[in-house]
């Protein structure tokens, strides 16, 4: 369905995104998580590195952003009753 394709594009360019800036380790399964994991134990300096690219991201207030939406269209949902 054209819903399947645009998560699966959205996934690849997510995973682009967390690979080129170094927020994480892209795995192609749920199965490789525990290596990825282990790998990060073994690699104390990767994990410094994606910690400090993480932190250096703006605040994400997107959630935030939906949540005041979502009330402001039931404001005024509600004053037009």
């Amino acid at each position: 369905s054209v819903r399947s394709r645009l998560e699966m594009q959205l996934r690849r360019a997510n995973a682009t995104l967390v690979a080129r800036e170094g927020l994480g380790i892209v795995v192609s399964s749920w199965r490789e998580i525990p290596d990825a994991v282990n790998r990060l134990a073994r690699e104390p300096d990767r994990l410094r590195v994606i910690r400090a690219s993480l932190e250096a991201l703006p605040p994400n207030r997107a959630v935030y952003e939906v949540l005041d939406a979502v009330a402001r269209e039931a404001a005024e949902s509600s004053s037009r009753l």
